[in-house]
């Protein structure tokens, strides 16, 4: 293949890993909002044990379910499931409403919550305090009122089933102890439930933060792929003779060298990060073995991360060239004309930055 299409290609994958790379910076930035959350969350709900809890509501309701299969069969032969769903389902709400004025590391997370948002930033913390205290009680005076309304309509589908049955000469005892098994599970399931909402929401945010992950990971593999591949075209580019200091070069070229001297993709936050544009400066002194001939030139100098600048030498032979790039940059390649007409090339490493001039003898 021809230079420029080396370089063509190179262009192309360096475009394509920095596009990537922005496209993995905004997920990233979602991921660790979210993870964010998480943490301050799991921090405040350490002492709860939500897991344990929502174990415990699991067993409650599955014990409920059977105890109160007979009553549900006969309010929804075909489909009696569904009512212990709709039960298990208010129960939720109804325990998350009674949770907040009962333990205290609800309402810290409620403060939390509105503490990080933006909605509350000019609230002081008082304020905020009070409205989560109205939140709760109010709350709790909702939750209140479904718990006795369910339960107390679960104690009247019990009672009507002993009824019916007793009528119907299934059974003789009256409604007893056992009948009303199905409303002291119904309360335990409440209590159980405290958490069951809050552990639903934190699940879901998990999910959530590790799907954005999984594409992020995926994204940064892309970046490091393009890059890759982007130094290669531009290595073989050269190779066959291209010359920067001839072409105007694409900046997503010299991140793609920055990237992959200074960045792995293991460390994923600082490899698709943006690197600064600064400016930068070598001092050359220029000698020849001829001590006759003139040290005036034309200093063209090729940085690592594939910057050119120009400058002119002294008479003494030093020469000073200021440029922008990125951090660590260095110089592979000097390019001296002196003003006799005698062209010279240096291909040594030299730092950036340097107080004390760099010495470069020329044999000619």
């Amino acid at each position: 293949m021809s230079t420029n299409t080396f370089y063509q290609q190179a262009e192309t994958h360096a475009s394509n890993a920095n596009e990537l790379s922005m496209d993995a910076r905004d997920l990233f930035s979602g991921y660790k909002e979210i993870k964010k959350t998480l943490d301050r969350w799991d921090e405040i709900m350490s002492n709860t044990y939500p897991k344990v809890w929502a174990v415990f509501f699991i067993i409650i309701s599955v014990v409920e379910f059977l105890f109160s299969l007979d009553l549900y069969v006969d309010l929804l032969p075909f489909t009696p499931w569904i009512i212990p769903i709709g039960i298990i389902v208010i129960s939720v709400f109804i325990s998350h409403a009674l949770a907040a004025k009962f333990m205290p590391s609800l309402r810290n997370k409620e403060f939390s919550d509105k503490r990080n948002s933006s909605f509350y930033a000019e609230k002081t913390d008082e304020e905020i305090w009070a409205e989560v205290k109205k939140s709760s009680n109010f709350n709790a005076v909702l939750g209140a009122f479904g718990a006795v309304v369910i339960t107390l309509f679960i104690y009247w589908l019990s009672t009507e089933r002993v009824a019916r049955e007793v009528a119907a000469g299934m059974r003789i005892a009256p409604f007893g102890v056992y009948d009303l098994l199905p409303v002291i599970f119904y309360v335990f399931e409440i209590i159980a439930g405290v958490l069951v909402l809050y552990l639903i929401r934190r699940t879901s945010k998990g999910i959530k933060a590790r799907r954005l992950k999984s594409k992020f990971d995926g994204l940064v593999r892309h970046v490091a792929d393009e890059t890759k591949s982007a130094v290669k075209n531009f290595e073989q580019a050269e190779e066959n003779g291209f010359n920067l200091l001839n072409h105007t070069m694409s900046e997503s070229i010299h991140i793609a060298f920055y990237r992959n001297k200074n960045c792995n993709p293991s460390d994923e936050e600082n490899y698709i990060a943006e690197p600064v544009n600064v400016p930068a400066f070598v001092k050359f002194k220029v000698t020849r073995t001829d001590k006759t001939k003139p040290l005036n030139a034309n200093v063209h100098i090729h940085s690592e991360y594939n910057y050119g600048a120009t400058g002119a030498s002294d008479d003494t032979g030093l020469v000073e060239l200021k440029y922008n790039s990125f951090a660590n940059d260095t110089i592979k390649k000097l390019f001296v004309e002196f003003s006799d007409g005698i062209n010279c090339e240096d291909s040594v490493i030299y730092l950036t930055n340097n107080e004390t001039p760099h010495t470069v003898l020329f044999r000619e």
